[in-house]
């Protein structure tokens, strides 16, 4: 079995991996600093090795509703948080209860086979995960009462490979989820779903529990991207052009209260999200579309500065800056969005058009910094180097 490192590989890896820093809800683990108390203030992420190799450079954060999954451009993945339906993937096998508990509360490597495969992107569901290889394969595990895991199966403690998906020459090139569906955007312009789809999420012809890949039908462009809500998807064209589809109930204004922006030619879009009731476009001049429920501030505040990255969470929004500033609005009960709260969880008292500026001093320099992510209630931030104070 795979034994933690020692010697100089061990001190160069850790230090490699102090870029990564979270806060907000942390009742599982799900934060990965060791600890179950939710926090106002990024805090330093632990990591836990199996080998010798360093993984690499994060790039990309899914946190669900209770677990997180961190990928390195390696493409080896890891994990923190509950595990009691197998969500946060196999883990190396210990008889130490107390290393057990350690696996939960730090991030952990996912081994999907006996053999390692090479991950290219990754998904948290509410209670399950879904991983696409290098190989164009994709398996899924947790729980999926609704459908979520797509192999027809209500639950998995192991990974299982989704059986004759893709179809033959098409390679998947998106993935997206809320808290009960899953779509997958393919090479040819298809997009194909699971779970549930009773909102007529996954199409008005697919409407009630989809337990395996079934194609989106009815799309009159070719697909490049999704982003899921809790109950509707948003499907866009090219990122030149205004080519786009929603599917679910028009509740908060989702459907009629498109933007004419997005609408209209050219939108230029740099990025694509969902909160739970939400939806939001950066474009390449730095600018948030946003539309939806905004009864937490949850949609973007008048006055924002120019934006680089967006990251949207269950509730909230964290968004960096052309200056290396991380901001935060929206639903920020557990800390998600830093401190200074309102009573009733929000920012401040007018938090319809206020924002938080996130540091990360004395942890690690703010300029330093080169990626964020947002969960359910979750923030990550993470730097190119480790820094240590003044």
């Amino acid at each position: 079995m795979p034994r933690v490192r020692t010697s100089y590989k061990k001190k160069r890896n850790e230090e490699s991996l102090r870029m990564l820093f979270a806060f907000g809800s942390n009742g599982k683990g799900q934060l990965g600093i060791g600890n179950t108390k939710d926090q106002d203030t990024p805090q330093r992420c632990n990591f836990r090795f199996g080998n010798d190799e360093s993984p690499g450079t994060l790039i990309q954060i899914s946190s669900g509703g209770s677990h997180t999954l961190a990928l390195f451009d390696s493409g080896r993945l890891f994990s923190a948080g509950s595990n009691d339906v197998g969500q946060a993937g196999p883990k190396p096998l210990f008889s130490s209860q107390s290393y057990m508990v350690e696996q939960r509360l730090n991030f952990t490597e996912v081994f999907l086979e006996a053999q390692p495969k090479r991950i290219k992107t990754c998904l948290a569901t509410w209670e399950a995960s879904i991983v696409v290889t290098e190989d164009n394969e994709m398996y899924t595990f947790g729980s999926g009462p609704y459908g979520e895991l797509g192999t027809g199966k209500y639950d998995s403690l192991q990974p299982h490979k989704l059986v004759d998906f893709p179809p033959p020459n098409s390679n998947i090139v998106d993935i997206a989820g809320s808290v009960r569906h899953v779509v997958v955007v393919l090479s040819n312009g298809q997009v194909y779903g699971w779970g549930n789809g009773r909102k007529g999420q996954l199409g008005q012809s697919k409407q009630g529990i989809v337990r395996t890949p079934q194609l989106i039908e009815g799309l009159a462009f070719h697909a490049k991207q999704a982003t899921c809500g809790r109950e509707f998807t948003y499907i866009v064209g090219d990122p030149g052009n205004s080519d786009h589809q929603y599917l679910g109930p028009d509740k908060w204004n989702l459907r009629s209260g498109i933007p004419q922006k997005a609408r209209s030619p050219p939108l230029y879009r740099k990025s694509l999200g969902s909160s739970w009731r939400g939806i939001s476009i950066l474009d390449t001049s730095g600018e948030i579309l946003s539309w939806g429920c905004n009864d937490q501030g949850q949609t973007a505040p008048k006055n924002l500065p120019n934006i680089t990255q967006v990251a949207v969470g269950s509730e909230h929004t964290l968004a960096l800056t052309e200056l290396g500033q991380v901001l935060a609005w929206g639903w920020g009960e557990h800390g998600n969005c830093g401190p200074m709260l309102h009573q009733n969880g929000n920012l401040r008292n007018n938090w319809h058009e206020s924002w938080n500026e996130i540091s990360l001093h004395p942890l690690a320099r703010d300029h330093d910094i080169q990626g964020i992510g947002a969960g359910c209630a979750t923030s990550f931030i993470w730097t190119t180097s480790d820094y240590g104070g003044d």
